[in-house]
Formats: structure tokens, sequence, C-alpha cells
């Protein structure tokens, strides 16, 4: 981390109050809502984490799937322009701790960051968001602020976390368990 980040985390940890955070299991099937949050840099990296938000939307029968993307530049790259729909933020939208100008009031069911690596803006999205579940690949700086952590060992790819991430929230609530 560079020193701005680790000012961004500090601020983030210092006024982190877990008690705001109405926490909640919440099982694959019953979810209705699910906000996905991601840091792209490149378009490579864009469109290979918004077609595993395709997967989600249509795999996991969500009815409401809501994201938003952070792009690490001050000016949108070209690239974003010929991403069909994309919504996001970038270092505009951010303030000098690298908090983003960015409100949600809605409560969302599931919140899955797909970031495999810390980002401070995407941490602050995650914090911010009112969802009764967070979902997140482990990594020590995040073990505060989420409920569930996938660890992914040594296959450390998005298809491999969308894979876990699917498996356990279908294991969680469930009277039986049946292991494949």
């Amino acid at each position: 981390m560079n020193w701005r980040e680790k000012i961004g985390y500090a601020f983030l940890k210092k006024g982190y109050k877990p008690s705001e955070h109405k926490r909640r299991a919440v099982n694959l099937t019953e979810a209705q809502s699910v906000f996905v949050i991601f840091t792209a840099s490149t378009e490579k990296e864009a469109r290979e984490k918004l077609q595993l938000l395709e997967i989600i939307k249509t795999n996991w029968a969500i009815p409401k799937v809501d994201y938003l993307v952070y792009i690490p530049f001050r000016k949108d790259p070209e690239w974003l322009g010929q991403v069909a729909g994309v919504k996001s933020i970038n270092k505009k939208d951010l303030n000098w701790n690298l908090k983003p100008n960015y409100t949600n009031d809605i409560t969302y069911d599931l919140l899955i960051d797909l970031d495999l690596e810390l980002s401070i803006p995407t941490l602050y999205l995650a914090v911010m968001t009112k969802a009764k579940m967070k979902v997140t690949a482990q990594l020590t700086e995040k073990e505060l602020f989420y409920d569930l952590f996938i660890v992914l060992g040594d296959q450390n790819t998005l298809s491999n976390y969308i894979k876990q991430t699917e498996f356990y929230l279908k294991l969680i609530n469930q009277k039986e368990l049946v292991y494949g």
C-alpha cells in the first residue's frame, strides 16, 4: 500500500462501526438482490468481470443485480465507452483519503466484492453499502468489513472465486448438507 492508501485504510478502520452493519446469513436461493463491486484497470479485466456478472445474473436467478466499477484513473479510459452500460466511478469521484463520493440507500441481500486484491475505494463502497451479507476473497485487511471470506489458495482466479462463492452461498442455511 502507498501512503495515501494507508491513510485511507486507517480512516476507514477508525470510522467503521460494526454495530451499524446488521449481519445476516443469506442463502443464494432466497436472495432477491445483489450488489457487485469491483476494480477494473484494463478493458480485458473489465470485460472478464462483466462476463462473471452475466453468469451471476443468469445462473443464480437473482431478480435484482446492480454493480459499480471503480476505474483507477482520473479520466475514464476510451475502452470504457466501448463496454455497454458500465456504471462506474473513477479517481475524480474520490476524496483525499480515497473515499468515493457515492450514495446508495438501497438495502441488498448480498454484496459481492470481485476484487482479489485490496482496493481502498471498493472497500469503502462495501462499508457504505447496506447489505445483509457481504462476501469477498479472503484478505487480512478486509476481515473487519465482510461476513463471508472465500479462501482461494493456489487457484487464485476470478472464475474459481465465483464457483466457490456460489457453492458456499448455496450451503448456507440448508437443513441437510450435501457434499458433492
